[in-house]
């Protein structure tokens, strides 16, 4: 056990008992009796740990939080060294790079988020220096500098968060900066509306027939892409509409609107076989992104991120615009209103025009 006295020139200092022998924690004049009591808590939380035995989550970071000349003292005797967040991230990576309970056939997926990790921050950077914000960039780095889709970057999310979590555990940090996942659709998602006149300059500009239909389903008819198109087949295809296998409802009717029924005639005399995407339905949702991303920027236009979600968006804000009621939206998209509003429906700045009727001559107005 531990006791606070205050010394004749005012100075307060905790006694304890360690290893048999008697300590001092000198904290100074400025330290109040309460701050006093507070470390004196934590100091016996220290005292009862065994050799090699770390403190909870929350006792370190409340030791983390510490006023400098207290950190300083607990240094002095010996009782801070467990609670040390100062490694960098190369070092972290050193610890949990063959840590048991890795999958082999995950253990690439793991190197290949710490490599996208090192290529942002850095090896040399302090973990204790990266926060949610720093994150959020890093996420955003992956989806729009390297054109990665939102699937891939949330698996990266996901894997750095399990070994920050072991790391956590083990007092290598502090806080687990990942606690939040990004790259899914619901995190990330830039509010933009991709134009149909700006999404036939890039429908131009593809030469791939195959890729050419993927992206007119996605814009037009807001098929999740590539999920949605993999296993199209041409006997799901009727004058009206085309049949969606899913795995949430077992399917839903799609109509077939003009502009997909357009560019269905096109590309039937050329396609062979059952399948309306027999390439793209073997390739990867990375592999697609990167081929996609880099038509975008043959026509000059920056990736979205959440690229295939954000097509999708545009679409079903077109309907919604042109006055379809929920119910049929419901069966078309297979989601509900309340999703919908949440996540693809955006207010454009043509609908405060059109409900303005004119233009009220009050730009210059002071």
């Amino acid at each position: 056990m531990s006791s606070i006295y205050v010394t004749k020139s005012g100075f307060l200092r905790i006694d304890f008992m360690r290893r048999g022998k008697r300590c001092v924690l000198s904290l100074g004049s400025a330290t109040t009796i309460a701050e006093c009591r507070e470390i004196r808590r934590l100091l016996d939380i220290v005292l009862k740990l065994k050799p090699g035995e770390k403190p909870d989550t929350r006792t370190r970071r409340e030791l983390h939080a510490l006023p400098d000349k207290v950190k300083h003292a607990f240094r002095k005797q010996g009782l801070f060294d467990f609670c040390s967040t100062n490694a960098t991230l190369g070092e972290l990576y050193e610890k949990v790079r063959n840590r048991p309970g890795k999958a082999k056939k995950t253990a690439s997926n793991y190197r290949y988020a710490w490599e996208r990790l090192f290529e942002y921050f850095g090896t040399e950077m302090r973990s204790s220096d990266i926060g949610p914000e720093d994150v959020e960039a890093f996420s955003r780095s992956l989806l729009v500098g390297r054109g990665l889709c939102g699937s891939t970057v949330y698996g990266y999310m996901l894997l750095l968060r399990k070994d920050f979590d072991v790391l956590q555990e083990s007092g290598a940090v502090l806080a687990n900066p990942f606690v939040k996942l990004y790259g899914n659709r619901n995190d990330l998602r830039e509010s933009d509306y991709v134009q149909e006149s700006t999404w036939e300059t890039v429908l131009a500009a593809c030469r791939d027939p195959e890729i050419r239909l993927a992206l007119v389903f996605a814009r037009y008819a807001g098929l999740r892409t590539p999920s949605e198109i993999r296993n199209l087949k041409w006997r799901d295809i009727s004058d009206t509409k085309f049949h969606i296998q899913t795995g949430k409802t077992g399917g839903r009717d799609v109509p077939l609107f003009p502009r997909v029924a357009a560019e269905l005639r096109k590309y039937r005399a050329k396609s062979k076989g059952e399948y309306l995407f027999p390439t793209l339905r073997k390739m990867s949702s990375s592999a697609m992104s990167h081929r996609w991303t880099a038509l975008l920027k043959v026509c000059g236009i920056q990736p979205w991120p959440l690229s295939f979600n954000t097509l999708r968006a545009s679409c079903i804000t077109n309907l919604r615009r042109r006055g379809l009621h929920d119910e049929l939206l419901n069966a078309i998209f297979g989601n509900s209103a309340r999703v919908r509003a949440k996540h693809y429906v955006k207010i454009l700045e043509d609908d405060y025009a059109r409900l303005s009727g004119k233009d009220a001559g009050l730009s210059d107005a002071p």
